[in-house]
């Protein structure tokens, strides 16, 4: 719903978002009014609880087992290529990926029709949408929010458009980049 030129509301089940944009901002403000640790409001994702984070881009999951964060990839060091980690950074991607999901959190998770290569002794593990029960944040748009991770393409045979815009995590990786902290 527009509330005038430069802002919207937008709701689903019991969670809705405030949404704010300017000459180069897109901010969804949301809440989620409905605590109940349901998946009503996230309709094809399953209810999961994360075992641990093994590092930046791998999460073990209790029913789902390995899977990577789709559209997302984290920099870790040793992952080839010229990447270092500055010196200013005090935190790396895996320790704000454990930040968000803790042991035993609770998760609903959208898996994709396809798996990624990895370099783990099967080469490949199914590539995950993760939300946060507790407060409805989607982890994939965090990481890249909050400067931790950068936009990966989604593979089009991933089945994963209608849940996660590709084009809204371009724009928060370069909002994280203007504000100096992606």
């Amino acid at each position: 719903t527009s509330t005038n030129d430069n802002s919207w509301q937008l709701s689903r089940g019991s969670s809705s978002w405030n949404i704010l944009q300017g000459p180069s901002l897109l901010v969804a403000i949301g809440e989620n009014r409905d605590k109940s640790n349901n998946n009503n409001n996230w309709p094809g994702f399953e209810k999961d609880q994360v075992v641990r984070i093994l590092d930046a881009n791998t999460i073990k999951l209790q029913k789902n087992g390995l899977v990577t964060l789709a559209g997302v990839r984290m920099p870790t060091p040793g992952s080839g290529g010229n990447f270092h980690f500055p010196e200013c950074i005090s935190y790396t991607p895996a320790y704000k990926l454990r930040q968000l999901l803790p042991s035993n959190s609770q998760v609903l998770v959208k898996l994709a029709t396809t798996t990624t290569r990895t370099s783990s002794a099967s080469g490949k593990m199914p590539q995950a949408i993760l939300v946060k029960s507790e407060d409805g944040v989607v982890v994939n748009q965090e990481l890249v929010r909050t400067g931790f991770g950068k936009v990966q393409k989604l593979s089009k045979s991933a089945n994963l458009e209608e849940y996660l815009d590709v084009s809204l995590l371009q724009r928060l990786q370069d909002q994280a980049q203007v504000e100096g902290i992606g």
